[in-house]
């Protein structure tokens, strides 16, 4: 019997699961009975892609006005590199817009044009605790997604 739910949840997830990948907490959110949940890395608001093909991670920093948003694979734990320059954000209801720069990582060679993280600063973040996020486009593993809002700091997944 075990087994055989064993399999149903790795079924569930669509049986992407590595050896040793540490997919306890994922499989885990299945078992709890209140659906498919993933926890925000870095602490920020997160929103899926598709159905879990990805998700999107954004964290303010209100005393520095610093916005980052990573774009983690489907289960919510690594990073995914996107080829964009950059990101735009529109941060509503403030009403003004961002481009959220790649963050170069010479550790794990990310740089612009390949890079899982993105950010920016800007003085009317500071201090701001509750906004939605509108990212006018974001290119992940090939597929375009378009009009992508997060409700910050709950997000939307």
């Amino acid at each position: 019997m075990r087994w055989f739910l064993l399999a149903a949840l790795l079924a569930a997830c669509g049986g992407e699961h590595e050896e040793g990948g540490g997919d306890n907490d994922h499989d885990a959110h299945h078992a709890d009975g209140d659906g498919h949940h993933h926890s925000a890395p870095h602490g920020g608001a997160m929103v899926v892609l598709g159905e879990e093909f990805a998700h999107l991670e954004i964290l303010a920093d209100a005393a520095t006005g610093r916005l980052t948003l990573y774009i983690l694979d489907g289960h919510a734990q690594k990073g995914l590199r996107c080829a964009d320059a950059s990101i735009r954000c529109t941060i509503r209801p403030a009403g003004f817009t961002l481009d959220l720069l790649p963050t170069a990582r010479p550790t794990t060679g990310e740089k612009s044009g390949d890079a899982s993280e993105f950010s920016a600063a800007d003085e009317r973040l500071k201090g701001l605790a509750r906004f939605t996020a509108l990212l006018e486009k974001v290119v992940v593993k090939g597929k375009s997604f378009e009009g992508i809002e997060i409700p910050y700091p709950e997000g939307a997944h």
